[in-house]
This record gives structure tokens, sequence and C-alpha cells, in this order.
């Protein structure tokens, strides 16, 4: 696992490949149903701002939710061992984890929030930005998930099974050495399902919502459940038993309740 080509001077990790493919199918996809929807002057084409936020804020929950390891990068900066400049390095390019990573939660929650102050004058169409920004979601997930799995990213609990998967590439950054529950493989099927039951959505006649509430409502609930399978634990899970995409997982499955609250008044 964890595969990298290499070149004089530089390795190319083929998680980050997947990730940038997900990145472009995304905002392809947005673009593309936005046109399709008959929103011509959309919001998603303000890439730049979309991309540093959903950055910004995946490294930032990262470090929050691995908090008694990356908190060296603040005490150092706070303490003067570290510059400014270094501080931002250490933060934005470095983990003390030894591996460079992201949080899902942090990135899901950075592009709520560009989405939020676009769309905050735009209260009659924002129910039709989710039924755009769902199946988008469902195809870059993908190749988004098939990077996590290559990388290393998303990984499962201890499991001794026949379709078990094992990290022992020399680059690996899991700490466990042994079959693990395939969880990426999981949530791979899971946006298949999610691209099947939105082309099928599409064909009927559903208010407008109605496919961003229940691929919401879908996403939290998988991500919930089995995120309790996964082998990673970080300072929310240390302290009350719920990791931070489960945390996210749970305002994604109320958000779900108040669109459809929503549509059954409208």
């Amino acid at each position: 696992m964890y595969p990298v080509i290499t070149f004089p001077y530089i390795d190319i990790y083929l998680f980050g490949v997947g990730l940038m493919v997900a990145w472009v199918l995304f905002f392809y996809g947005l673009h593309r149903r936005s046109i399709e929807a008959g929103i011509t002057k959309h919001i998603f084409s303000r890439i730049t701002l979309f991309t540093l936020s959903i950055f910004i804020f995946s490294r930032m929950f990262y470090i929050l939710g691995q908090w008694r390891i990356e908190r060296f990068i603040f005490e150092d900066f706070l303490s003067g061992n570290d510059t400014f400049i270094t501080f931002l390095e250490r933060f934005f390019l470095a983990s003390g984890t030894g591996g460079y990573n992201l949080s899902f939660a942090g990135g899901v929650v950075g592009f709520v929030l560009v989405f939020l102050w676009l769309t905050r004058k735009q209260k009659k169409i924002k129910l039709s930005y989710l039924d755009i920004i769902l199946p988008a979601f469902f195809v870059a997930a993908i190749a988004g998930y098939i990077g996590a799995l290559l990388g290393g990213q998303i990984y499962g609990i201890p499991f001794d099974s026949f379709f078990s998967i094992q990290y022992a590439h020399k680059f690996n950054i899991v700490p466990l050495q042994k079959a693990l529950f395939p969880l990426p493989v999981l949530y791979i099927l899971m946006a298949i399902i999610g691209v099947v039951g939105n082309h099928f959505l599409q064909k009927k006649q559903v208010p407008k919502g109605f496919i961003g509430a229940v691929g919401i409502g879908y996403v939290s609930s998988v991500l919930f459940i089995f995120e309790f399978l996964s082998g990673d634990s970080d300072t929310f899970a240390s302290h009350i038993g719920i990791n931070m995409t489960q945390i996210l997982a749970l305002f994604g499955i109320g958000v779900t309740f108040w669109i459809f609250f929503k549509i059954l008044r409208a």
C-alpha cells in the first residue's frame, strides 16, 4: 500500500493524486450540475475561496483532533522557539505524527462555511444547491476514498479475515502492522451506492432539497455507524467515545431532519 512514484528530487504519493482527482471531479460536477439546474451564475465558480477554506479547516481540525501530538506546533511558536514563518510551515506543511494528514470533518466545515456565506442572500435556491452538491460529492468521493485507501488516511480496527487489508509498504504511516478491517473499501462502496441511488432519484419528481437531504442523511448515518470500526482515535474519541467525524455526522443527521421539516412545510 501507499504507492509512490519516484522522480529525481521528488516523490509523488498516489494517495495525493487520488485526492487531486477527487477535487477536480467535485468542482467539475458542481459546475456542470449547476448549469443543468439552470443556475448559470452559481457560487461554485469561487473555486479558490472554497479550496483555501477546505484546506485551512481540514488542517486545523486535524491538529485539533490529534492535539496530544500536534499541540507542539503552537507551544514551540508561543514559547519563542519557532518564528512565525516556521509556525506556518509546520501548521500547513508538516505533521507531528510523521505523515501528512487532513481532516475530512474539517474539510466539510470549511466548505459549508463558504457555502453559507455565499448563499446568505440566496435563500430561495439553497435547497436547489443541496441537490447539486451531494451527487457531485458521491462521484468525487469514489476517487477520494481510493486515495485514502492507498495512503492509509483511513483504516479500520484489527480484523483478521479473508477480506482484511494490511499496510505493509515501507512508506506506511498506519501504526497497526496487522490485518485491518477494510473501512476505506466500505466507504468506496458507500459512494458508489450514493451515485446509483442519486441516478434513480433524479428520474423521480421530488421536491427541491429532497435529493440533498437524503444524501446528507445517508452519508451521515453510514459515517456515524462505521467510524466505530475506525482504527484511528482522536482527542474527542478518547474523551467522549465518538470521534470528530461522528460528531459531524450527528450534525448532518440533524440537518437532514431540518430540511425534511422545511420541505413538508413548503
